[in-house]
């Protein structure tokens, strides 16, 4: 991404796990845009987290 360099989403992920928050990192070779992978990938993970 562009616009948001990898150091900037570790430093989210250390927050958010210092937070108690499970966390999973994927990078797609993309833009800053959405990718079919990108939101197949979203897809499954909601599907996941249905009851």
């Amino acid at each position: 991404d562009p616009i948001i360099p990898p150091s900037e989403t570790q430093r989210l992920v250390e927050l958010l796990r210092r937070a108690g928050v499970e966390v999973t990192i994927r990078f797609f070779h993309a833009g800053h845009g959405l990718t079919n992978s990108e939101l197949k990938t979203a897809g499954l993970w909601i599907r996941e987290l249905k009851p």
